[in-house]
């Protein structure tokens, strides 16, 4: 579950910061947001096996939040990126086929602990351009340094309209959903994200079965009662999922190159993107 309490200023976060002034389908945000979960978990991965240390230590996904805060524009991102970098922190950014960077992923730490740049940004909300759709479509976005033949993960995610629910909790959901698998499963090479009816998702989360598992929000903030918010597997073919498997093939996550260069090996000795 998330929210399942009030959460302490002292406690471990696991802190994002996503732009709000790119024109993106909900279904885009989400993969795009849900990729950069998966690159990071696949960071603290390798961070362990290098180091013995774990960047991801003493925190629990189950009950300690996964905050999304917003950036207006690329200077703001890039900002953060940048004394992100001078403090030789472990993170991993996403950029856009154009070469902006869209996204960037901390892995966890206090609030206190936050670079100036992430310390003054706010909730992230809803966008100013995002393209509101019918639910059933669905966007992927491809992993950077996943091995080949990874599994694809797939995440159904509860469709509102942004005066219901804020895309900002729903980021936050299916971030829950990725990390989960991506700390759980083989990496994937790919996020592939469809929005779905919310009333559809608790059928969806029992038949996943091994396969994957459902987001239930404890229903502290947005919601009233416990809600199953997101569903994630790794099945070729999921019952219940409707839309098109691939809408369009989104920019991909060059977050293991982005980080200090003691945690994590060079790009070459990573591989090709897939």
């Amino acid at each position: 579950m998330t929210d399942t309490h009030a959460p302490r200023r002292d406690e471990l976060r696991l802190y994002s910061v996503f732009r709000s002034d790119i024109p993106l389908t909900r279904e885009a945000a989400l993969a795009l947001h849900g990729a950069g979960y998966a690159a990071l978990a696949a960071a603290c991965d390798e961070a362990r096996a290098r180091t013995g240390t774990d960047p991801a230590a003493g925190y629990d996904p189950m009950v300690q939040p996964k905050v999304v805060l917003r950036a207006r524009a690329e200077r703001d991102i890039q900002d953060v990126i940048g004394q992100l970098e001078s403090e030789g922190r472990l993170f991993v950014a996403t950029e856009d086929d154009a070469g902006r960077a869209v996204a960037v992923h901390l892995v966890p730490c206090r609030r206190a602990d936050l670079p100036p740049a992430m310390a003054r940004m706010q909730l992230f909300s809803n966008p100013s351009a995002l393209i509101v759709g019918e639910p059933g479509r669905a966007c992927r976005a491809d992993i950077a340094g996943a091995p080949p033949g990874g599994l694809d993960l797939k995440v159904a995610a509860a469709a509102f309209h942004p005066d219901d629910v804020p895309l900002g909790k729903m980021l936050a959901q299916v971030g829950h959903a990725v990390w989960t698998a991506a700390c759980l499963l083989p990496r994937p090479r790919s996020v592939c994200v469809a929005s779905l009816p919310l009333a559809a998702l608790p059928q969806l989360g029992r038949m996943v079965g091994e396969t994957g598992g459902p987001v239930v929000d404890a229903g502290r903030t947005v919601f009233d009662r416990p809600t199953t918010t997101a569903v994630w597997t790794t099945d070729d073919h999921v019952p219940g999922w409707h839309g098109p498997e691939v809408v369009a093939a989104l920019p991909r996550t060059f977050g293991l190159p982005i980080v200090s260069e003691d945690a994590l090996p060079r790009w070459e000795d990573i591989g090709p993107r897939v």
